[in-house]
């Protein structure tokens, strides 16, 4: 695998470097290799920390990074029966209420990646996302994200926002409509030259209002 850098100009000539990645490929394949347990199954830590709550074992995040790096890096199963045995093991993690569960990870964030790994496969999870369903009316899914963190966590919080809307999505629940709600919702609250949030309920006093 090769990247050209021709962003250097020298009159009508153009100086054209040439990077080999082979070899960075190469070490992102043995380390999704290494977190390997089965066939689509894979652990999300190698080793155990000193608190000793690290989710060893085959693990929903770990699964779908590894599909999703896989995808990335150009080495994303071929055969018939080992995507059907990723898919299986994917499937099979999502819990009675039709989310997938991961213990540093919010539900809904942990669905929506397990959900778009699945879908790399052009599979979809098994159950439907009951949990996630009531978000579909309006009123829910405004209170979602009013009460979502903004200020003070918007990294993990961004994960709930968005992440509703990719489950919900993927899993054909949503309507044209609730998409344009779901967008109209960030347009009503972002100044529209900055794109930054511009209602006061968001923003940090002391620190100023963040970037996101």
């Amino acid at each position: 695998m090769w990247y050209s850098d021709d962003s250097k100009e020298r009159k009508d000539d153009v100086i054209m470097k040439t990077y080999d990645i082979t070899p960075i490929i190469e070490n992102i394949h043995r380390t999704v290799e290494s977190h390997r347990v089965e066939v689509g199954s894979y652990a999300r830590w190698l080793w155990q920390n000193e608190k000793g709550d690290r989710e060893m074992g085959s693990n929903p995040y770990g699964c779908a990074d590894a599909a999703n790096i896989l995808y990335s890096i150009g080495a994303f199963p071929r055969e018939p029966e080992e995507r059907a045995a990723w898919v299986r093991v994917l499937q099979d993690m999502q819990g009675e209420d039709g989310l997938f569960h991961e213990r540093t990870h919010h539900p809904i964030h942990t669905t929506a990646h397990c959900a778009a790994a699945l879908e790399l496969f052009d599979a979809s999870p098994a159950r439907p996302r009951t949990a996630l369903l009531p978000y579909l009316e309006y009123d829910n899914f405004k209170g979602l994200m009013d009460g979502l963190n903004w200020s003070g966590n918007p990294w993990s919080e961004s994960h709930k926002g968005a992440g509703v809307y990719v489950a919900l999505n993927l899993c054909g629940a949503a309507t044209r409509k609730w998409n344009d709600d779901y967008f109209a919702w960030f347009w009503d609250n972002t100044d529209p030259e900055t794109g930054m949030w511009m209602q006061p309920r968001y923003l940090d006093v002391e620190r100023k209002a963040p970037i996101y």
